[in-house]
């Protein structure tokens, strides 16, 4: 499937493909968030952004690596034919004389050979970046009344999934309770460090938690730094955590709800900035960057915001407009410094929507696509994260996207709800020069990663998904209901066989 992205008409663009839901087509889909393209072409050139620089958290570099091994390979006449590429059909050719190996490319999504379950009394919420060669995973959960937090190893190659630090080491923070997962940055401008933004009880528990920025070594894994930002967070909801984006100049921000449901964004060795206000508070956060400014979007009782550091809340248009709660809120870097996607779930009395907007961030605020052409919303879809990134080698304007989407649908005997996550990739082509030509989205496959039925607890099932790509690697993490009432942690590396 190939789509032009061009401002919506009467087709919908969508983030995964078609599929059957209550008897007919329920288009989810398969252009993620590329909705009024030449709003925010126009918004781009506004803001005087599109070319050059970088933004937000790093997701090129690396090498291939290993992978699972080719699918066949055969004995007798041609011996065994597996070239240990699982991105090849393997088989035996005994039409020709003598017999020989045939390998047919394969394009799509397969298994790369890894997948991993922890399991947790709760898992609450986990994280995921990508670094020079292998994947990062933050973890938050609780076991036997005890809150615990871990930072994960996911290679490009091999089976193993490594702990590869526990924050209870970090001295100054020794014996503090974690109060949420990391918000983590890869920042591989000179080596590689991870930037972790983690929240721990405070000492003062009638002001909040406190946020702390921790700087970790990808060569040692040893905390290059450490300093608490404040201690005003907000620790009532697990599922929140502080959330961070390395702006093109280099610095790296976090941000986080406060108790009064204000934010705040700082890193260490920076000052302090707020964001929102008393009028327009905060319930779900996401990170954005202009080329050069740390900026926000953020969910409220008011509706939902953007805002520029230094500049003042800009409402977005709703097209969603029953009354109910924010779940969560997430946004994907384009690659092209200032251009953002960001998503948000909105659940209420007989509804549980999700809804897609184009963000471009310039030097005086951050706009989105105006107005509800098209009705960006897809009811019954929660939580969805995406990530796009670019491999290296490939022509500039192109990048890659990785979609984690759970939803909800009717069960094969029409009785109850299936609760199922969904992996989409795709191939985006913004063009030479970003931005002045439409961009061209391909298709390159789906997986479902889960399914199970619906717990009546809150529809419970495989949920709050973190994804990453790294060159032809993607790595998705979930949380999903395990045995005994306790969550599962699961872990999957996949691997994209592109088009020759």
């Amino acid at each position: 499937m190939v789509c032009a992205v061009r401002g919506i008409s009467s087709d919908r663009l969508s983030i995964l493909r078609v599929i059957g839901l209550f008897g007919s087509a329920f288009c989810i889909s398969a252009c993620a968030f590329f909705l009024d393209f030449d709003d925010l072409q126009s918004n781009a050139d506004d803001a005087g952004i599109g070319t050059g620089g970088a933004s937000g958290a790093s997701g090129t570099g690396g090498s291939s690596g290993g992978d699972a091994g080719g699918t066949g390979g055969s004995s007798g006449a041609c011996g065994n034919c597996d070239d240990g590429d699982s991105c090849t059909d393997d088989t035996c050719d005994e039409t020709v004389s003598p017999p020989a190996c045939k390998r047919t490319p394969k394009v799509g999504v397969v298994d790369d050979g890894f997948s991993a379950t922890l399991p947790s009394d709760t898992v609450h919420r986990v994280t995921l970046v990508a670094g020079t060669n292998a994947f990062y995973l933050a973890a938050f959960a609780t076991d036997g009344g005890v809150n615990r937090g871990a930072l994960y190893e996911v290679g490009l190659q091999g089976t193993t999934l490594q702990q590869r630090f526990d924050v209870s080491t970090i001295g100054s923070i020794q014996g503090r309770e974690i109060r949420s997962t990391a918000g983590l940055v890869a920042d591989t401008s000179a080596g590689l460090q991870i930037h972790a933004f983690i929240a721990f009880a405070s000492a003062d528990s009638s002001v909040g938690s406190d946020v702390y920025h921790v700087i970790i070594s990808g060569g040692d894994f040893s905390v290059l730094g450490a300093e608490m930002l404040a201690s005003t967070y907000d620790a009532s909801n697990q599922r929140r955590y502080p959330v961070a984006a390395q702006v093109a100049t280099g610095d790296v921000r976090g941000a986080w709800i406060n108790a009064d449901n204000t934010i705040s964004a700082g890193a260490l060795g920076k000052p302090l900035v707020t964001f929102g206000d008393a009028t327009h508070r905060a319930s779900q956060l996401t990170a954005l960057t202009s080329p050069t400014q740390f900026a926000v979007l953020y969910t409220g009782p008011d509706g939902v915001f953007t805002q520029l550091e230094g500049g003042t809340p800009n409402p977005v248009t709703e097209c969603e407009l029953r009354v109910g709660a924010f779940m969560s809120a997430a946004s994907a870097w384009s690659q092209i410094p200032g251009l953002w996607f960001a998503v948000w779930t909105k659940v209420g009395t007989g509804f549980l929507s999700t809804e897609y907007k184009g963000v471009v961030c310039g030097a005086a605020q951050c706009n989105t696509t105006a107005g509800c052409e098209g009705d960006q919303r897809t009811d019954l879809l929660r939580n969805p994260v995406s990530v796009m990134a670019k491999r290296t080698g490939d022509p500039p304007g192109v990048v890659y996207q990785a979609s984690a989407a759970p939803f909800l649908a009717p069960n094969a005997g029409n009785t109850g709800a299936d609760a199922v996550l969904l992996l989409v990739l795709s191939r985006i082509d913004f063009g030479a020069t970003p931005l002045q030509t439409p961009a061209q989205a391909t298709d390159l496959g789906t997986v479902e990663l889960a399914r199970m039925p619906a717990q009546t607890d809150a529809l419970r099932g495989p949920d709050w998904p973190a994804v990453a790509l790294l060159n032809d690697r993607v790595t998705v993490a979930w949380i999903e209901p395990g045995a005994g009432g306790r969550d599962d942690l699961e872990v999957r590396r996949l691997r994209m066989c592109l088009p020759q």
